[in-house]
């Protein structure tokens, strides 16, 4: 029996040719969409017994089934999709989502068929569609016409909010650290001068506590990482210190250290990432002042009524 996995490409590629690449009990292909390729297929042959899924239904309830994938078949086919990435991307940038994956067993006769419980399941990461407040949109927008520039601020944190939801923790925390020394280092570089400006910072020092805080009684992180993170280094001092040591490992010397860290053991750095975020975060609210402005919510409502629209209290006043 065969497993096939198959991994969507977050961007099309086209291949001059192809056919299936074959090493010991793998096979790799490819998956056409006109006259590109749309898809990585990862095909496992010759599976073990302990490798079929087993599917159960609660006796008592008889509610919804539990399906069990045994084994380590789908772990060596992400494997070799990742092996593979990580040598075409020396070259080419090739993006394939390797969390989103379609699983089917691949019976070879009806003997094998009817020891199956179930021919496949699909596994789809996709983040929920984002709401967003309409009058937020709209002051941005006014607010864009402004010189102030938030740029650097907003990509670095756009880059860190979104390696978080794609579980890269490791590019999450890196990013978050560039951004709060570049807006709270005062160009310190070594370890004990950098701490002492970020905890020194009449402006930062209220959101590392305010961090510290949120993450020790905010329910939001009953089970998150970061808060025994906090509840370890639970001074500014003490968790700036924590986070510059772990940027001197995950930002410098890697490969000759003799504890490298790995881009495939993302884990050990959630915790970090959690707290650099919300940091981030808080250091990067100021920024978005000109968005709220008293003259920017009444262009707001003046456009609304322009417009034929109600604005009613969808307004939203700062100061």
């Amino acid at each position: 029996m065969d497993l096939r996995l198959r991994f969507p490409l977050k961007k099309k590629i086209n291949l001059d040719d192809h056919w299936p690449l074959e090493s010991g009990d793998t096979l790799l292909a490819f998956e056409q969409a006109g006259d590109d390729v749309s898809a990585v297929i990862v095909t496992v042959r010759n599976l073990a017994d302990d490798d079929l899924p087993v599917v159960t239904i609660p006796e008592a309830s008889g509610g919804l089934p539990n399906i069990s994938i045994r084994g380590d078949a789908v772990g060596r086919g992400r494997r070799v999709a990742a092996r593979f990435l990580d040598y075409i991307n020396l070259y080419f940038s090739v993006k394939v989502d390797l969390r989103s994956v379609e699983i089917e067993y691949v019976p070879a006769d009806d003997a094998e068929r009817q020891r199956l419980d179930m021919y496949g399941v699909n596994i789809n990461r996709e983040p929920p569609v984002s709401r967003l407040p309409f009058d937020i949109v709209a002051q941005a927008f006014f607010a864009s016409e402004g010189d102030f520039d938030p740029s650097f601020s907003s990509r670095m944190l756009t880059a860190a909010r979104d390696a978080l939801i794609d579980e890269q923790y490791i590019e999450c925390f890196r990013y978050c650290f560039i951004l709060i020394e570049a807006l709270y280092g005062d160009g310190k570089f070594h370890k004990a001068s950098l701490v002492r400006a970020f905890c020194g910072n009449n402006e930062f020092r209220p959101i590392i506590e305010c961090t510290i805080a949120e993450f020790r009684s905010d329910p939001l992180y009953k089970s998150a990482p970061g808060r025994a993170l906090v509840a370890k280094y639970d001074t500014p001092e003490t968790l700036m210190e924590h986070l510059a040591d772990r940027r001197g490992y995950y930002f410098h010397g890697n490969l000759k250290r003799a504890d490298p860290w790995h881009p495939d053991k993302q884990d050990e750095a959630r915790a970090l990432a959690e707290v650099c975020l919300d940091l981030a975060f808080g250091g990067t609210h100021s920024l978005s002042a000109a968005m709220f402005g008293p003259e920017i919510n009444q262009r707001f409502i003046e456009n609304a009524k322009r417009q034929g629209q109600s604005c009613q209290s969808k307004c939203n006043t700062f100061t």
